[in-house]
């Protein structure tokens, strides 16, 4: 039968501090290198180039901390590592040894707890899960 993670206890590690998040998401990707030339018979064709990854971390708003403040610093610019866990501690989880923050927009909505998002960028290396679970 199978099983399935829910998500309702994923959570986030940055810099070691656990986060309380509503959503994360990770995207990973990779650059194509166009080398379309005569013979392609007018068709373009691509390699796979560089790997990267990209993705968000959205959490409220606590009042008794300003998550842009260390630890851990998650203004623009900032350097952390992340540990993306699809559900607790010692669950699958996507290992990210450096990652630069682009972004960090807060959002406030009438009706609704203030929200951050983290927009970052990896840098370097990452690790997906890999095996059973």
């Amino acid at each position: 039968m199978a099983r399935f993670f829910t998500g309702s206890k994923g959570h986030v590690v940055a810099d070691g501090q656990t986060l309380d998040v509503l959503s994360w998401e990770a995207t990973p990707t990779c650059d194509l290198q166009e080398n379309t030339h005569s013979g392609t018979n007018g068709y373009k064709t691509f390699n796979a180039g560089n790997l990267g990854m990209t993705g968000s971390v959205t959490m409220n708003w606590d009042a008794e901390a300003n998550p842009t403040e260390d630890p851990p610093d998650l203004a623009p610019g900032s350097s952390i590592t992340l540990d993306l866990y699809l559900e607790g501690v010692g669950t699958p989880f996507i290992d990210i040894a450096t990652a630069f923050i682009r972004e960090t927009p807060i959002v406030v909505a009438n009706g609704s707890d203030v929200t951050i998002t983290v927009q970052w960028t990896a840098s370097g290396e990452w690790v997906m899960p890999i095996g059973d679970f």
